[in-house]
């Protein structure tokens, strides 16, 4: 639903500014049309909006990549949860069933607590106790076998990769373009479109009207994609979602009665 209010804003915008610089640049050069022409500022005008072209493909091409590298992590973080499930099973008793809760208390807390919080735009809480209660739950030093330890020692080098797995997500979830970067994309947005505007000034007003009015869309569409992209976790129609992680609390909470925590 959201997305779909928000293709409905950009047509209706579109089509708006197509229609104000259609009837502004027609009102503006009426009868001094020789400006617009090959001879006056065009060959200038299709430089301006062919490099703003490269630099909104390289804007997008970067945020893409942090995108992707952000839903890696998350998928990384889920994958980590249910192999220490599986270590868990290997654990002498009573470890493995306080380490096989502690899983599902962290994954449902990553379910529960963070994914809404990203979701809503907000940082997600600063709490690192189901971290804690994961390494506490650990046999202590000694009190297993040759054989219990070295899972113990496996499952303690999985325990800090899903550190650094949570600890990736949560800065993803907390970075943000830079606002020069927003001044440099929305102000090249009016330049191109006053170039767009100049160099497509036609006999027929309708003509150029949908011709502007295509050329908004795509930059608007551009433009809206790029923030999602900046905020993977808070974008519309293009974000994060905790699917990794509820697949992971399901495997990791078999035998486990709720509530994890």
């Amino acid at each position: 639903m959201q997305l779909a209010l928000v293709l409905i804003e950009v047509v209706a915008g579109s089509l708006l500014v197509g229609a104000v610089l259609t009837t502004g640049v027609r009102r503006l050069f009426r009868g001094r049309t020789h400006l617009l022409t090959n001879e006056g500022g065009s060959p200038a005008l299709r430089a301006i909006t062919a490099t703003y072209a490269l630099l909104l493909a390289f804007v997008l091409a970067t945020s893409l990549q942090s995108f992707q590298s952000a839903r890696n992590q998350v998928v990384s973080e889920a994958d980590t949860v249910v192999s220490l499930g599986n270590l868990a099973h290997l654990l002498p008793p009573p470890a493995d069933q306080r380490v096989q809760r502690a899983l599902a208390c962290y994954a449902d807390t990553v379910v529960t607590s963070e994914f809404p919080a990203m979701r809503a735009g907000t940082l997600p809480p600063d709490d690192d106790k189901a971290l804690e209660q994961l390494y506490s739950a650990l046999p202590e030093p000694g009190q297993a076998s040759t054989a219990g330890t070295g899972i113990a020692d496996a499952t303690l080098q999985q325990l800090s990769s899903l550190t650094n797995a949570r600890d990736a997500r949560i800065r993803a979830a907390r970075s943000q373009l830079p606002w020069l970067l927003w001044v440099v994309v929305i102000g090249g947005a009016v330049v191109a479109l006053l170039g767009v505007t100049a160099v497509t000034f036609v006999e027929r007003p309708w003509a150029q009207f949908w011709l502007l009015s295509g050329a908004t869309a795509i930059i608007l569409a551009a433009i809206l994609l790029i923030a999602s992209l900046g905020a993977p976790f808070a974008g519309v129609g293009v974000r994060i979602d905790a699917a990794p992680m509820q697949s992971a609390l399901k495997a990791v909470s078999v035998g486990v009665p709720p509530p994890y925590c």
